[in-house]
């Protein structure tokens, strides 16, 4: 080989290896970004604030969509009920500051383990006010870590983090972001009504077994059926729990497109409750649906007397403080009704559990029965006879 066929390999090696370098740069450029380092936000400099809407798909199931009108967040998909403030708040603050706790350098073939393609990631498109996308996130398969035996946790897995997507800069997050695949049900507002100091239930069910009235005298007196039958023997402290009746109830769904016969509404169970301080309540209750959940619809009214009663022994002195009291009690009643009566628009799925002591059938107030005795079933009861010797005149 001469000194000219030596050159002309050098040159041809010099080449091939730039070539090389050249590649292997796009590539790394293809797969990371220089603004994902480790301990970074994944967002970088991102204003939350911008944010008026998300648009969360997993897989190719249906999106869920929140969206901010006005100053209220609200969700399309269930008729624009109510979201729950604080769960989007926290929920676009750990976004905001969400860290990469690694870089992940990997092609397109690795992107199916990861679970960060389109088909099997869970992504997550930030929307402005006008409903385009300025950010997206696709989040892929959870990291998981091992719980050791002696954990407060107990053995077995637990999410740490979760690999993300970013344009063409993929990381690790040390964060699973869980809420993000919550079902639609779980963004709603689950403040409801809650019926206070009870004093009368009435119940017009489907049958004469499941209509009764119930009664007391005020918020703590003893409840009594009301329309009791001559032959209804009834235990008062199988009507206890009627007290605290709907006093923090919850609901699993909204329904926004109610068909009543499908609902079981059209022949419904009417339930009216009056209580202490003046309001009442409507309920109509449909038939089981899917996981038992009952349809329920419910109406709020209110009369509150204006004026307080002077008590005999009352102070002049007293008389200002006792009217703001007075004044300020009526201000909370007339704002509950106000908040309570903006849910007799909706109809809502509750479970069994929730209702279950409006839907009772009235035999279940009677006292259980004595089973009666008969001859033989037991031995005979009573002391013990007991056997006395017969002495002997001659003994002494």
């Amino acid at each position: 080989m001469n000194s000219k066929q030596l050159l002309l390999l050098i040159l041809l090696g010099l080449v091939l290896g730039g070539a090389g370098l050249l590649v292997r740069r796009n590539q790394q450029s293809q797969y990371s970004d220089s603004s994902s380092t480790m301990g970074g936000t994944l967002l970088g400099a991102f204003d939350v604030n911008s944010v008026a809407g998300f648009r969360i798909t997993v897989g190719t199931n249906p999106p869920t969509e929140i969206l901010k009108r006005e100053n209220d967040w609200i969700i399309p998909g269930r008729g624009g009920y109510p979201a729950n403030f604080p769960t989007v708040g926290e929920f676009l603050k750990k976004l905001a500051e969400l860290k990469i706790a690694s870089p992940v350098r990997v092609g397109p073939s690795r992107l199916p383990m990861l679970e960060l393609t389109r088909e099997t990631a869970t992504t997550l498109e930030l929307l402005d006010a006008a409903g385009k996308p300025i950010k997206a996130i696709l989040l892929g398969r959870k990291h998981v870590k091992e719980g050791a035996d002696n954990s407060q946790f107990g053995h077995g897995s637990f999410p740490t983090g979760r690999y993300v997507k970013v344009g063409d800069a993929i990381a690790l997050v040390g964060d699973a972001v869980s809420t993000a695949d919550s079902r639609l049900a779980d963004w709603i507002d689950k403040d409801f009504f809650k019926i206070e100091k009870p004093k009368s239930v009435v119940v017009q069910g489907r049958s004469p077994t499941n209509t009764f009235s119930l009664m007391r005298e005020n918020e703590f007196g003893e409840w009594k059926l009301a329309d009791a039958k001559s032959d209804e023997n009834i235990d008062p402290t199988k009507l206890s729990s009627y007290s605290s009746l709907l006093s923090s109830p919850t609901f699993n769904d909204v329904v926004t497109d109610p068909k009543p016969v499908e609902l079981g509404l059209d022949q419904p169970t009417v339930v009216t409750i009056g209580t202490t301080d003046g309001f009442t309540y409507k309920l109509t209750l449909g038939k089981p649906q899917a996981d038992d959940a009952i349809p329920l619809q419910v109406a709020v009214e209110g009369e509150f007397n204006t004026t307080r009663t002077l008590s005999k022994d009352e102070k002049p002195e007293d008389k200002d403080k006792l009217d703001k009291e007075f004044q300020a009690k009526l201000g909370k009643l007339q704002e509950k009704l106000k908040a309570e009566k903006s849910y007799g628009k909706w109809t809502y799925l509750v479970s069994k559990y929730t209702v279950d002591a409006l839907l009772k059938d009235r035999t279940g107030f009677q006292a259980d029965k004595k089973p009666e005795s008969k001859p033989g079933d037991h031995p005979p009861l009573g002391v013990p006879s007991l056997e006395i010797p017969t002495l002997d005149p001659d003994d002494k």
